[in-house]
């Protein structure tokens, strides 16, 4: 199948989860809905990167998959959804998509809402302290140390992320280099394995085609002084990082739910 008849899939996925979310139903039920849009949204982003390399677009599509999260998260404080595995800091990668884009304040704000506590029932332990230490970088904020002890607890030993987080942690641009490096190489890896196992899921292909975690890991980078050493990096093209998104777009699901919290 081509990539551009994966994109007409990924939109009609798209329409059908966000025809649940204008449905009138409870955030409690709309965990599986919410994170649905957010990978959509994602896809369509790296369907039109891939396609046509239009860094603006991809940016905003990026930034409703964070607009989608945030809503989640922000009806179950209002609902008092408080007791729901969706919750899991770690289950969407819309806080990664929010900093690819550069809509930085969009991060935080998913970071801040996100529980602070790990939730087995939703996340791996690792996992938690791998995106809840980003969120304290990406603020300035500490003490950052335990969620590293925390990951290298949970993990039993070395991993790619693990020592992204050890670089950042140094302040170590050497270190940063080499492993986001070998991140890049595991990443590759893992996704070729996959293939055969997400080959229902039509958004695996152009999610896994652009590496947005890497995006969002060069531009953290940037930010703390660590580099990029390089220009491109496989699968995080130098024109998805080079600009920001601008004017950031209007919230989509304010529109889509006018009768909801």
């Amino acid at each position: 199948m081509s990539l551009r008849d994966i994109k007409e899939d990924v939109i009609e996925e798209l329409e059908e989860s966000l025809e649940l979310l204008g449905a009138g139903h409870p955030v409690r039920e709309l965990g599986d809905a919410y994170e649905d849009a957010a990978r959509g949204l994602e896809a369509l982003g790296c369907c039109k990167l891939l396609l046509e390399m239009d860094p603006a677009r991809f940016h905003r599509d990026l930034v409703w998959a964070g607009y989608a999260r945030r809503r989640f998260l922000r009806r179950s404080a209002a609902e008092k959804n408080d007791d729901d595995h969706h919750l899991a800091r770690s289950r969407c990668d819309s806080f990664f998509c929010a900093i690819a884009a550069g809509a930085l304040a969009l991060a935080d704000e998913i970071g801040s809402l996100s529980p602070t506590a790990w939730i087995p029932e939703g996340e791996y332990e690792e996992d938690f302290a791998y995106f809840r230490f980003l969120h304290l970088l990406l603020r300035g904020a500490g003490p950052t140390a335990p969620l590293v002890e925390q990951m290298k607890s949970a993990q039993g030993g070395p991993s790619p992320r693990l020592a992204v987080v050890e670089a950042f942690e140094a302040s170590d641009a050497d270190a940063f280099e080499a492993a986001f490096s070998a991140l890049v190489d595991d990443r590759n890896d893992r996704v070729d394995l996959a293939k055969t196992m997400f080959s229902d899921d039509v958004t695996f292909a152009p999610r896994t085609s652009v590496f947005v975690e890497g995006l969002a890991l060069l531009r953290l980078a940037e930010l703390r002084g660590l580099g990029p050493r390089r220009r491109e990096y496989p699968r995080c093209p130098y024109a998805a990082r080079a600009v920001s998104v601008s004017p950031q777009p209007e919230d989509i699901f304010d529109e889509l739910e006018q009768g909801g919290p």
